[in-house]
């Protein structure tokens, strides 16, 4: 409820290496909630070095003394000896929300690619691989004709010719009419458009 873990095995299925994050001792705050599952993807070995991997997720955790809510978006890049890369916590908006379901490595930058949502629309977040550095006032928000709207999903386009270079994203809206929700696909180019 307070953290997050990776654990390598051997083929036997004994655990040879576990890395833990605890963030409520990294905030210094007694209670985190919302502690998302670790979605967690190999790098690929043309992009990186054997055997590294990205962890992205969400938590909350409630500011002291103003009793105000804080969603954080944490991105780690760990090698299979469990040694940090590098490790990122981005703050976002004071009582805001927001939830990851996928990523991929960018053949296009060199960037990770990751989707998700916050409470009304889908978001699109690009973290340099190298540093996991970004800057959140550049994550692109989408919605479907002004619905509650979230990406579940991203490839690349496979489609080079006519719309051109791009992502494919999946995602659903949900209209608050008899809980109607849609699903939906988008196709952007590597700028986000």
């Amino acid at each position: 409820d307070n953290g997050c873990f990776i654990s390598f095995l051997a083929p036997t299925g004994v655990p040879v290496n576990t890395y833990f994050i605890n963030f409520a001792l990294i905030q210094g705050v007694p209670a985190i909630s919302s502690v998302s599952k670790p979605l967690i993807r190999e790098a690929s070995a043309s992009t990186s070095g054997i055997n590294e991997y990205y962890i992205c997720g969400t938590y909350n955790f409630t500011l002291p003394f103003i009793n105000n809510p804080v969603s954080v978006f944490y991105a780690h890049k760990i090698n299979e000896a469990g040694v940090i890369l590098w490790s990122r916590q981005y703050l976002c908006s004071t009582g805001g929300f927001i939830n990851i379901n996928d990523m991929i490595e960018s053949p296009y930058t060199p960037n990770l690619v990751i989707v998700g949502s916050t409470l009304f629309s889908g978001l699109v977040i690009e973290l340099d691989r190298a540093s996991g550095g970004t800057n959140l006032a550049k994550a692109t928000l989408y919605n479907v004709k002004n619905y509650p709207s979230a990406f579940s999903s991203i490839t690349v386009s496979n489609v080079q010719s006519g719309t051109g270079a791009g992502y494919v994203l999946g995602g659903v809206n949900t209209p608050p009419i008899l809980n109607s929700g849609r699903a939906w696909i988008i196709k952007i180019n590597p700028a986000g458009n």
